[in-house]
């Protein structure tokens, strides 16, 4: 255990490491492009808008609060799921360094959930920039979607730590992974709109997404999550954490075996 634990120190003990690799991703991903980042506001905005207006008029919402519940709700699950499908290949994409150098799990799931941070602060512009053209007022109460995040930012890495090494081995899982996600987007409230009897049902009730957008959505659109939708979020992250270090402690020496 003691093994396990130096590993997760890393995260801290060498940041520099993921944070220059970090920072070396997005800058390849956008190399010689006009907009750089910032076409990932524009993509985000461009979804938004298009989805938002189209089913606006299908579930007969009012534009204005339908567009803002859209947009806070993909820029929640596009950093949740992205965090998730690219932790699969944490240990995948690094191949190449994990031959030649000795690099811990935790210090390569660390590099994915920082460019996926990265990413947020400019899906967060749309989310703001929607917010500002619909008139719909920032208040303090938005404030307590930060713990939301914080939390989203802790369980991105603690399963990315989890799966990362069980993908390497099996190399199936992690197209496993992108297709539950994708059938997961459907059956979350993102581009939907729930009515008042669902939420007590078995679809939303159990469904670890549902609450854990929640948690961020409904601080931004002026209203508190419910203290099921924090229990069943913390719970999820706990369990996450026994299965990355559950994961750590028996991949740990494997996993050069495994590339």
């Amino acid at each position: 255990m003691y093994g396990v634990a130096r590993d997760f120190m890393t995260i801290f003990a060498r940041w520099h490491t993921w944070l220059l690799m970090g920072n070396q991703d997005i800058s390849m991903r956008y190399r010689r492009s006009f907009l750089g980042p910032f076409w990932i506001s524009a993509v985000m905005a461009v979804m938004v808008l298009s989805i938002g207006f189209l089913y606006a008029q299908v579930q007969q919402q009012p534009y204005r609060e339908f567009l803002t519940y859209l947009g806070c709700g993909m820029v929640a699950w596009t950093f949740l799921s992205t965090m998730i499908s690219e932790g699969c290949q944490a240990v995948i994409e690094n191949e190449a360094h994990l031959r030649n150098v000795s690099l811990p799990t935790p210090l390569l799931s660390a590099r994915i959930v920082y460019r996926n941070i990265v990413v947020l602060l400019h899906n967060v512009l749309v989310v703001g920039i929607i917010l500002l053209l619909l008139g719909k007022p920032w208040t303090p109460f938005a404030l307590w979607a930060l713990p939301g995040y914080a939390l989203y930012i802790v369980l991105g890495l603690l399963v990315s730590i989890a799966v990362a090494p069980i993908c390497a081995r099996f190399r199936d899982v992690p197209q496993i992974v992108v297709s539950l996600l994708q059938v997961m987007f459907f059956l979350t409230p993102i581009f939907w709109v729930p009515r008042p009897e669902m939420v007590q049902t078995a679809l939303l009730e159990f469904n670890p997404f549902f609450h854990l957008l929640e948690i961020v959505r409904a601080p931004l659109l002026g209203s508190a999550p419910t203290s099921m939708n924090w229990t069943f979020s913390l719970w999820t992250a706990g369990i996450a954490g026994v299965l990355a270090i559950a994961s750590q402690a028996v991949s740990r020496r494997r996993i050069f075996l495994w590339l």
